[in-house]
Parts: structure tokens; sequence; C-alpha cells
């Protein structure tokens, strides 16, 4: 399936080597350092895999950091965590 024009699949080959592709077809299935998804429009991205488990906070290193950096500058990375930490809850204040 092919992606938005703005919407790239990125990986990081165990080699250390970057790759884009706009068809996530084309992301290799085969054990990767680390893959995910970069939107060039709002320069934001999303890691999902590190190695071969869904990403988390806890797994993300400054070396992944800092390649991704190097191929997309000036971008905000998030990582799309399974597994949430809870959502804090809101409450509307009372009225008396």
């Amino acid at each position: 399936m092919t992606s938005p024009s703005n919407e790239l699949n990125w990986w990081i080959e165990p080699d250390g080597s970057t790759h884009t592709a706009t068809c996530a077809s084309r992301v290799p299935q085969k054990p990767v350092l680390a893959a995910g998804k970069v939107y060039l429009e709002s320069r934001s991205g999303v890691i999902s895999i590190i190695g071969t488990q869904p990403a988390s906070v806890g797994m993300i290193s400054r070396q992944l950091l800092d390649a991704l950096h190097t191929r997309f500058p000036g971008t905000r990375w998030w990582v799309k965590d399974p597994t949430p930490t809870q959502q804090p809850r809101t409450s509307t204040p009372a009225v008396s």
C-alpha cells in the first residue's frame, strides 16, 4: 500500500544504513535495527519497531536519535507505544 506523498516508511538495517520507501511493502520483512514512519510536511516521525519488538520509550538510544536526526534534520520523534501509560483523567469542576 502506498503512503500519501508526505509520508515515508523508514528503517535502519543492521549495518547502520537508513532507507526510506513510500510503499510499506518495500520495508524488509527481515530483522531491522529500527523502523517507523516520517511525516515530511509536519516534520514529525514515529518510531514503531526496535529490533524485533514494538518500540517503547525505554528502548530509545541516543545513537538511534542521532541517526534519525542526521537523516531527517529538524524532525520531532514520537514512539508508538503498544501499551501506552494510562491517560490522565479529566474532570469537570463542581458547580455550587
